[in-house]
């Protein structure tokens, strides 16, 4: 036959058959490889694109809304309490007589890994304070006890026209267990504050876990 190479005469008294001249098989061979190849990249950059860390912002659009932008996860869902009023588009927590609170309150993130949390607030040239608190069910993962605008825990200078603050947290590995709602809450006791946006910052639960993935 043309196509079957015999090679006698090995060390280890073997008889070694080659197949040879037949181009198919061995095309079929090589793409094969490039398939598998292929299909294992696909599913890298699959499971890498979903442990990318991903944004969702929340902006004042009425005193008891909110628009959301960048990229939440699918099914979520945000209310909003406050006792404020809308001025100009954010929301004015006036504490002049009393404590005035502006609390979100964000729902469908289970299985979600919590990263990062930051906040838009603005004050007047020369007074106002607040007070933040961050829960995802009943753990705690930031607190900012009440202090005037301009100190160091927040801005550490008088912001009229707002500024984002990145608030640090206790922990950046919490993952949102099901049902659980986050919950921001910002207070204001003297003078105004005024609320712009809140953005958090999450890794998406894993494609397969039975939570929701992420949407824009």
């Amino acid at each position: 036959m043309k196509h079957l190479l015999t090679l006698e005469r090995l060390d280890v008294g073997r008889t070694l058959a080659l197949t040879v001249g037949s181009p198919s098989a061995h095309r079929r061979g090589i793409m094969l490889k490039h398939v598998a190849f292929l299909l294992l990249f696909l599913f890298a950059g699959f499971g890498q694109a979903w442990a990318t860390d991903q944004t969702a912002t929340y902006t004042v659009n009425a005193i008891s809304t909110v628009t959301t932008t960048g990229t939440a996860p699918q099914g979520s869902s945000a209310t909003v309490d406050t006792n404020g009023a809308l001025d100009g588009g954010r929301a004015r927590l006036s504490g002049k007589n009393g404590e005035i609170h502006y609390t979100l309150t964000l729902s469908g993130y289970d299985g979600c890994t919590i990263t990062g949390l930051a906040v838009k607030l603005g004050s007047n040239t020369k007074a106002g304070n607040a007070a933040l608190t961050f829960d995802v069910g009943n753990t705690t993962l930031a607190t900012i006890s009440s202090a005037n605008l301009n100190s160091a825990s927040w801005f550490g200078a008088w912001v009229a026209n707002g500024s984002e603050k990145t608030i640090t947290l206790n922990s950046t590995t919490t993952v949102v267990g099901e049902d659980e709602d986050l919950e921001i809450n910002i207070t204001n006791t003297a003078n105004s504050a005024y609320v712009y946006y809140i953005s958090v910052t999450y890794t998406p639960a894993s494609p397969g876990s039975g939570s929701q993935q992420p949407t824009v």
